[in-house]
């Protein structure tokens, strides 16, 4: 609901991500809210060593796959 309200809310964006990394196996949809919210965050938030931490971790759907 509060993303409903205001989708530009950091704690928002990093709770929903968390979610869908840990819990609901939609990990290519966590980054890109990851992503957003590291947009979004001030440097001193607490979840941003947590987000960069994930976004190091799942790799971008985007990327190409691998060395070509």
């Amino acid at each position: 609901r509060v993303l409903d309200a205001d989708e530009r809310h950091p704690d928002a964006l990093f709770n929903i991500a968390v979610l869908q990394a840990d819990f609901l196996d939609q990990r290519p949809e966590a980054r890109v809210k990851f992503v957003r919210y590291l947009s979004l965050a001030p440097r001193n938030h607490p979840g941003r060593e947590e987000a960069e931490r994930y976004v190091r971790e799942i790799p971008d759907p985007a990327a190409p796959a691998g060395p070509q």
